[in-house]
């Protein structure tokens, strides 16, 4: 069933992914120039990256999905449904 809240989590969820497709393609592409530039050996950076990935993930949705919901676009949205 619709409801706004529905909506306001469908976008902080979007914008979510968004966000960490674009943080992961950036230390995807920095991080081995980094640990080569170090002088250490550039294969480790897979997990590294993956590691570091993971954490930002579940933060970045955290961060998000909690400005969407709880802003106060949020209440003012919601009682013009309600």
């Amino acid at each position: 069933m619709w409801s706004p809240n529905s909506t306001l989590e469908t976008c902080s969820i979007v914008i979510s992914l968004v966000l960490i497709v674009l943080v992961s393609v950036i230390a995807g592409a920095l991080l081995p120039l980094l640990l080569q530039y170090c002088g250490a050996d550039s294969a480790h950076a897979s997990t590294t990256i993956q590691v570091v990935m993971d954490i930002s993930g579940v933060a970045i949705t955290m961060l998000v999905t909690t400005m969407v919901v709880d802003c106060d676009f949020t209440q003012e949205f919601s009682r013009s449904f309600a």
